[in-house]
């Protein structure tokens, strides 16, 4: 896939592995869609890198927790930059949690932001996919240890 031009959704993009992503994304001439939930002025500043570069980018908040969100966040993009052609699953839950701290509580979040936001986001694109194109999917995982 020639990414130029493409639509790319990069959740977690505002810092750290998903800025490089997106910043790699955006270099490669992808209108790239900036994925945040509490980072929004590193997510800002994000866009405005690869702004910088010639490219378009546009900040998007979503709580990938809650599912409302998640298929908004894909209906956003796609009304906004188009068609999504580039997922890169990259946001986490980054708590500082030992495997005996976890409760069921934290397990449960953990598997809406790391597998559930991920399927919601692969079938919102098939959905806007409808000229057969294949779009392509990245999962990262991520647990921070304490």
């Amino acid at each position: 896939m020639d990414p130029n031009s493409k639509v790319a959704l990069v959740t977690g993009s505002g810092r750290r592995i998903g800025r490089a992503l997106a910043l790699a994304l955006g270099d490669t001439g992808c209108r790239v869609a900036v994925h945040y939930n509490q980072s929004e002025q590193d997510a800002n500043e994000t866009a405005s890198l690869i702004k910088a570069m010639g490219n378009e980018a546009i900040t998007f908040k979503a709580d990938l927790e809650d599912p409302t969100q998640v298929e908004d966040l894909a209906t956003q993009v796609n009304e906004q930059l188009g068609p999504i052609e580039i997922i890169v699953n990259n946001a986490s839950v980054f708590d500082k949690l030992g495997l005996k701290e976890v409760s069921a509580q934290e397990l449960d979040r953990h598997f809406a932001i790391n597998v559930r936001a991920p399927f919601l986001l692969a079938k919102s694109m098939n959905e806007q996919l409808t000229n057969g194109s294949p779009g392509k999917i990245i999962n990262l995982n991520d647990w921070r240890k304490a």
